[in-house]
């Protein structure tokens, strides 16, 4: 019976496979198409010669451009302090801050006085004593020519018998003595001119003793030297200071300076594009203490008070002498004239030191730079958009780089199309669909052209 039914159960299935073998060989084929290539989104930016202003970004505190110490030349009791001479106060220029008693010096240019009146008495009683004495001398002189004739006349009487021998020896005598009158005279006379050195001398050192107490006296009256701000106060009045005495500090309030610290990599990337800037050669041979004399770069000083930034206009006056051994960066030097001008309390602090703020130095505006965004380099390679829509990678040189713009030595050329977003993967000769960021490329030259880029 099973055998019967799996004999009826074979011709369908059989009838049925050849059927389903018949339409499988009788099917069309299915038309062949091409492979669509599909092009990837890709946001781009066209390369402009335009102008970039060099800048570089450090960080440093206010400090006052002078700092002068008052110090006491002379040795007294303090009369008086100014009430103005204390911590934080604002003394002008030549304002006297103290006073030592001046009495001891005052006595000492008395007695000063009274010797150069004695030498003065004593020197012209000496010139009299020399006229008298030059008087003198001539008279004796006379005498001795008398004597001499005297002598001769009674030795022509002893030839002729008339006179005698004693006599005349005693006139040889009277003349000898005489001689002897005017040859103290006379070195009398001679040593008028060394007493009166020895005198005038005397009287040069008086003089001199004088004019120490005058500026003694003149140094009992401590004035500052420049309108400042009074840092340190150390003495009170009627307290006595000895020479060398500190009695305070005045830090001066017409400049502040700033020692900007740099990183060497910036600033020598900085220097070179500075160099750039002038076309007359100046800063090809640009040497450190050419700045703020030949090359005058501008700076602008920035304290972040809550929200919002307070600006001063500053330059660069000349760059530090050493480089910091432990963060590896140059001090740049910048000076801020009037620092209290336009305080408004509240809102706009003086630029005081201590202050710990941002500065950006710039440089002149470099033409005809090729400015990419600095996110669009890699590893050298900048993205370009080719002529056919496809993506090229090319080897790059960046000169230098300011927050998101980066300037291209080498490598790209203006009007070459740069590819400013992602692109995953990106496989050089892909396809692209290219999107025009405008907004970008306007962000990008204002930044180049020394705006915030925002």
């Amino acid at each position: 019976m099973s055998v019967l039914r799996t004999l009826l159960i074979l011709p369908p299935v059989a009838a049925g496979i050849a059927l389903v073998a018949l339409a499988a060989a009788n099917r069309p084929v299915p038309a062949q198409s091409a492979p669509q290539e599909r092009a990837a989104a890709a946001r781009y930016i066209t390369v402009e010669a335009a102008e970039f202003v060099p800048r570089v970004v450090g960080y440093g505190t206010v400090e006052p451009a002078r700092t002068w110490t008052a110090v006491a030349q002379v040795a007294g009791r303090l009369d008086r302090v100014s009430p103005a001479f204390v911590r934080g106060a604002f003394v002008d220029k030549d304002a006297e801050i103290a006073r030592i008693a001046p009495e001891d010096f005052q006595l000492a240019i008395a007695q000063a006085d009274a010797s150069i009146g004695t030498l003065d008495a004593n020197i012209e009683e000496l010139k009299a004593s020399a006229e008298a004495t030059a008087l003198s001398l001539e008279i004796e002189r006379e005498a001795l020519a008398l004597e001499v004739e005297d002598l001769e006349r009674q030795r022509t009487l002893l030839g002729r018998g008339t006179a005698s021998a004693a006599t005349v020896d005693q006139k040889h005598s009277e003349v000898l003595r005489q001689r002897a009158k005017i040859q103290d005279l006379e070195n009398s006379l001679k040593l008028v001119p060394a007493k009166l050195r020895a005198l005038e001398q005397q009287k040069a050192v008086s003089e001199a003793n004088r004019r120490i107490a005058e500026l003694n006296l003149e140094r009992t009256v401590v004035r500052a030297p420049f309108a400042g701000r009074v840092a340190a106060a150390n003495v009170e009045a009627t307290q006595f200071v000895g020479v060398g005495s500190v009695l305070g500090t005045i830090d001066g309030t017409e400049v502040s300076e700033v020692d900007v610290q740099i990183p060497q990599s910036e600033m020598r990337d900085f220097a070179g594009l500075v160099a750039r800037s002038y076309g007359d050669g100046t800063a090809t041979h640009l040497r450190a203490e050419d700045l703020g004399e030949r090359v005058r770069l501008p700076a602008t000083v920035r304290l972040r008070v809550g929200d919002r930034n307070v600006e001063w206009t500053g330059r660069v006056t000349r760059i530090s002498d050493t480089v910091d051994p432990k963060t590896r960066t140059v001090g740049v030097i910048v000076a801020v004239d009037d620092p209290y001008r336009d305080v408004t309390p509240g809102e706009r602090p003086p630029l005081i030191k201590g202050m710990f703020v941002e500065v950006e130095v710039r440089g002149q505006p470099v033409r005809g730079s090729l400015v990419v965004p600095r996110a669009a380099v890699s590893d050298g390679l900048v993205h370009v958009i080719g002529a056919d829509d496809r993506l090229q990678t090319r080897k790059v040189r960046v000169a230098y780089t300011f927050r998101d713009a980066a300037v291209i030595a080498e490598g790209i050329a203006a009007g070459d199309r740069v590819v400013v977003s992602e692109l995953a993967p990106a496989l050089p000769g892909m396809r692209l669909r290219p999107v025009q960021d405008e907004e970008r490329a306007q962000r990008l030259l204002s930044l180049a052209a020394g705006g915030t880029g925002r």
